[in-house]
């Protein structure tokens, strides 16, 4: 029963850091996820949402 539990937490624990990775991600300037490759084309739609991160205090 436990074990059922635990792979569950695991997953969901696994999948909340990649959404939380690719929110950061995606509110790199677009020079820099450029740079780094990351799903970046000439076309792609500035992401304004409002959870921009501020990468001064960080």
């Amino acid at each position: 029963m436990f074990e059922g539990f635990v792979r569950f937490a695991n997953t969901a624990m696994k999948n909340r850091a990649r959404r939380q990775t690719q929110v950061m991600l995606d509110s790199l300037p677009r020079s820099i996820q450029k740079d780094i490759g990351w799903r970046w084309s000439p076309d792609r739609p500035s992401t304004s949402s409002g959870s921009r991160i501020g990468w001064e205090y960080i």
